[in-house]
């Protein structure tokens, strides 16, 4: 990758914690591009199992992808699909990590962020 001088910015989750109602069927993620918005950047991000896990039958599905910054751009939202089942469970969780800052940018915290599914 090339990179780009002074001003790509830092990345980061918009919080620590996001909550989700196991009924509301998708949580809404943000990361925010800090520190400066020069040029276009990329940064992947991916779901980690903690006592909610990921799959067919289970508390959501796994997300694993990139999300791509135009020049000037300062926020990016994905969804996290929130799977219903009948259990009576406790409020559960997963964490979201982002990675590979391309183009000269960087992670800032919080560059994990824990989802709590709440029952």
């Amino acid at each position: 990758d090339e990179v780009v001088a002074f001003g790509t910015g830092a990345l980061r989750f918009k919080s620590a914690t996001f909550l989700a109602g196991e009924s509301t069927g998708t949580v809404a993620i943000t990361v925010e591009r800090t520190g400066g918005a020069k040029g276009a950047i990329a940064v992947d991000y991916e779901t980690l199992n903690g006592t909610a896990k990921a799959g067919a039958g289970e508390d959501y599905e796994k997300a694993d992808s990139t999300l791509n910054f135009r020049e000037g751009e300062t926020a990016k939202t994905f969804t996290v699909k929130i799977l219903t089942d009948d259990k009576d469970d406790p409020d559960e969780k997963f964490s979201i990590a982002l990675s590979n800052p391309t183009r000269g940018a960087t992670l800032t915290d919080p560059d994990e962020t824990t989802v709590t599914i709440q029952q």
